[in-house]
């Protein structure tokens, strides 16, 4: 991130009357002044708003630069991403479906057979055309690694993060391989301001309870003492165990988790905010330590947390140009981000799975989480879907999200 800002002052002053160290001592200035007018909370407070980001003009202006025209359409086409997009999008649907109903007329198509063709033909050419498009954005728009915090030594207090595992109780063996696995997990990302949970429900069932449940929970809980013993945090015990019992869901006329997985973040993030104690059974470890949480890390039980990836992420949700900047209005995060995603890879013994795995796979590897990926868009639009894992800030995502869902309604958990 130093880099980065390092390498904006160095175009500016290619192009600018003054030297490096007074353009970055105008970035300063500028950060100052906004400190003075807004406060120390909103991003034009921190000199990278003027060096890589929405500041831009404001320090070119500054310093007296002329703009170039390249510089003049690069800035046009990111603040008219979205005509772009869908107007390319549309024009090339428009030229291939044109072409293939040009052809149809001149062999002597007409009437409504040439209107369904052109329909179907719409349809088939615009994925074509959405694919190509694709393959532009990802050619043509550089992309860009977020900025982050540097966290090297270790994770500050204000930003205390909870990595969790929404799972299933199944049975016994299953539930040796979860704990298994979360020590694993922590092994790789030892800090003493993180924890680790297991978020757990029973499988659907026609009855509340059903024969064996207690001793799941029961040794499940016994794995999670078993591990705080084993590994003695500093900031007091560092795993947990959240279970919810099942209740009944008439529209589908069974017992189970409430809301499924995105229930039991929904839950999670109300405990942590001292409410939602009634929607757990059994909670193994103390969770008043849990009140001050900042970001949550979810992930699905079979995803690897490799080696200090859970400080990365944390470094890149705390830098001031990434934190988000929730609008009361829209009610949404209008800047920065209250979701960030790291790009998910398959392992190489999961890409040799089968002919097809590989295939589909991509690029295999053990760390997908140090090289800057196109992704189209995040690339054009600064934003991107969730799909079920990363990493959250609790506040925000509960103010956007929080009772905006209604019930039996998302067929998805991750989207």
């Amino acid at each position: 991130t130093r880099d980065r800002y390092r390498h904006a002052v160095e175009r500016l002053a290619k192009t600018s009357p003054m030297s490096e160290g007074e353009i970055a001592r105008q970035a300063i200035l500028l950060a100052q002044a906004s400190i003075a007018a807004i406060g120390t909370d909103h991003r034009a407070a921190h000199v990278g708003f003027y060096l890589i980001d929405s500041g831009q003009a404001q320090l070119e202006q500054a310093i007296g630069q002329g703009r170039s025209v390249l510089d003049g359409l690069r800035r046009w086409g990111e603040s008219s991403s979205v005509p772009l997009y869908l107007g390319s999008i549309l024009f090339l649907t428009a030229a291939f479906t044109g072409g293939f109903v040009a052809l149809a007329m001149a062999t002597g198509w007409n009437g409504w057979p040439l209107a369904l063709l052109g329909v179907i033909s719409a349809l088939a050419t615009s994925q074509l055309a959405v694919t190509l498009v694709h393959w532009l954005a990802t050619a043509l728009v550089t992309p860009h690694p977020l900025p982050r915090m540097d966290f090297s030594d270790g994770l500050p207090s204000s930003v205390q993060t909870l990595v969790v595992i929404p799972t299933l109780l199944q049975h016994a063996q299953g539930i040796d391989d979860l704990l298994e696995a979360l020590e694993v997990r922590f092994l790789a990302n030892r800090d003493s301001h993180l924890h680790f949970a297991l978020l757990t429900d029973f499988q659907d069932a026609d009855r509340e309870t059903v024969t064996g449940d207690e001793q799941l929970v029961l040794s499940a809980g016994a794995g999670i003492d078993a591990l705080n013993a084993k590994y003695p945090g500093e900031q007091g015990e560092t795993f947990f165990l959240f279970h919810r019992p099942r209740r009944w869901n008439a529209h589908e006329r069974l017992w189970m988790g409430y809301e499924r997985k995105r229930g039991k973040l929904a839950d999670l993030n109300g405990l942590l905010r001292g409410r939602s104690m009634d929607r757990f059974s059994t909670i193994v470890g103390q969770p008043d330590i849990l009140s001050t949480v900042k970001y949550v890390i979810t992930l699905d039980t079979d995803t690897q947390l490799p080696r200090d990836s859970a400080r990365q992420f944390v470094a890149a949700m705390a830098h001031p140009l990434n934190r988000p900047q929730y609008d009361p209005t829209a009610q949404r995060v209008t800047a920065g981000y209250g979701i960030l995603q790291p790009r998910v890879a398959v392992s190489l013994p999961g890409t040799n799975r089968s002919r097809y795995a590989r295939l589909n796979a991509g690029e295999p590897g053990i760390d997908p989480y140090t090289r800057a990926v196109s992704d189209v868009y995040q690339d054009l639009f600064g934003e991107g879907s969730f799909i079920g894992k990363g990493i959250y800030e609790v506040d925000a995502f509960e103010r956007a999200l929080g009772d905006r869902f209604p019930e039996n309604r998302i067929l998805s958990h991750d989207l």
